[in-house]
């Protein structure tokens, strides 16, 4: 057993991680100690779209383009009927 592993824990990988005060965003993680500065825009992270609201979003723009693609061919048919065929 080393002497002063601090109990024999590990420290995490140097990395952008979530706040840990619990903000917004992400901070930097060195390997020993927390960034003082926050990205001007934060790093991408992996696992971005598995959410919850990225099915509403699907949802929302397929009801739209549903919406959209019936009221053309309405108009398509209002058209037709109107010019006599």
């Amino acid at each position: 057993m080393d002497e002063g592993d601090g109990g024999g824990s590990e420290l995490p990988a140097a990395g952008w991680y979530d706040d840990p005060a619990g903000g917004p965003g992400v901070r930097y993680w060195d390997g020993a100690a927390w960034a003082d500065q926050q990205p001007l825009i934060a790093p991408a992270k992996s696992g971005i779209g598995t959410g919850k609201s990225t099915g509403k979003v699907i949802l929302i723009v397929l009801g739209i383009s549903l919406g959209v693609a019936l009221l053309l061919f309405g108009i398509c048919l209002a058209l037709i009927r109107g010019s006599g065929y």
